[in-house]
């Protein structure tokens, strides 16, 4: 299946987004663990804000794109996709709502805006041929130019709704700025991140593992950029933006393809225990194979068979000269009450009203 370009493009840069936020969770832990050194404490409450709902938001669309990809496969509760979509759908408002805590992000970054703490953005380097559109210099500018640009949008709607309309803080922050102060936190924490995780793999020795994750990174910016078009646009970041996110796509294909050969070992390098698998990630096909469902048949006819049998059996009559003391609470079996549990109807007999054993 992931031979084919659709799904290489559903799951690939979802996969090289899952790597990247696990660097950044790791260096959010490790920040975590040594708070009492740390010489900005506040930004871990500002990392964890943003990632915890950037992760969780990934989590939610990963699982739907793995269900819909599988088809009645991945509807199949064995297989486990709904199950997880169940368990884990409620991790998008616990501990918090995720549009809430991106707006804390937006309200932290307009504060350092207003106080003159937020440093400005690199120039977007210009591009002579496509592969420069995956070094970290051009992903790094555009990112940063668009949150530096959504920030001062953000300022400049909240002065004039304040001082112009001469509305209260409250209300110019509800009817003027939640929903582009949203896209700031959006945009600054996938910046972070990319930040983080380019740093972690300029730290890696091995060349090889080195390559693969840089791989990751540049298709996870890419991905970025490609989803935020719409938005790079409305900001002017590129001259010319139609064009510029055309190569951009291109480039999302192009490493999507490149990372193919190395997907399942990318999965197997999360060390999930084959007991936590579903029975899709092995060989559902013999599974569900003709001979195999006809050997599980024949195994549920068996233990309905023993059931029925088990029912239609004469009720147990207590001996009278047993020492059995009765319980109290419960009625004596008497031989002349019918049992009304032994009744066999023609759905029981076939065997489909049974739990399988």
């Amino acid at each position: 299946l992931m031979d084919y370009q659709s799904h290489q493009m559903r799951f690939l840069p979802m996969l090289a987004t899952t790597y990247v936020l696990a660097l950044a969770t790791n260096r959010l832990k490790y920040r975590w663990h040594h708070r009492l050194e740390d010489p900005n404490p506040k930004e871990i409450h500002l990392w964890s804000s943003g990632l915890k709902a950037f992760a969780t938001w990934t989590m939610s669309d990963v699982l739907q794109e793995c269900r819909e990809s599988c088809g009645g496969m991945g509807y199949l509760a064995e297989n486990r996709i709904g199950v997880l979509k169940c368990d884990f759908d409620v991790y998008l408002t616990y501990e918090g709502t995720n549009i809430v805590l991106v707006q804390q992000v937006a309200r932290a970054q307009l504060a350092a805006y207003a106080a003159g703490k937020l440093p400005p953005p690199p120039a977007v380097p210009a591009i002579t041929s496509d592969r420069e559109l995956a070094e970290p210099a051009f992903i790094t500018a555009s990112l940063a130019r668009l949150h530096d640009a959504l920030v001062r949008r953000l300022a400049e709607r909240l002065t004039y709704a304040t001082k112009q309309n001469s509305m209260k803080p409250f209300f110019a922050w509800n009817k003027m700025c939640l929903d582009l102060a949203v896209d700031v936190g959006k945009v600054y924490t996938c910046l972070l991140a990319y930040r983080i995780a380019c740093d972690e793999v300029r730290q890696i020795d091995d060349p090889v593992l080195k390559q693969i994750l840089g791989y990751c990174c540049a298709l996870y910016g890419l991905h970025m950029l490609d989803k935020y078009g719409a938005l790079l646009t409305r900001m002017n970041v590129y001259a010319d933006a139609p064009n510029t996110l055309e190569r951009i796509h291109q480039q999302v294909e192009y490493l999507s393809s490149l990372l193919r050969p190395n997907a399942l070992a990318l999965v197997d390098a999360f060390s999930i225990p084959p007991m936590l698998l579903a029975p899709i990630a092995f060989d559902w096909i013999t599974r569900n194979a003709r001979a195999h469902i006809h050997k599980y048949g024949e195994r549920q006819r068996v233990s309905s068979h023993s059931v029925v049998s088990a029912l239609q059996a004469p009720p147990r009559v207590p001996d009278r000269n047993s020492t059995q003391q009765h319980v109290p609470g419960f009625p004596v079996c008497n031989q002349a009450t019918p049992n009304r549990g032994t009744e066999i109807t023609s759905q029981t007999k076939a065997g489909w009203r049974f739990p399988r054993l």
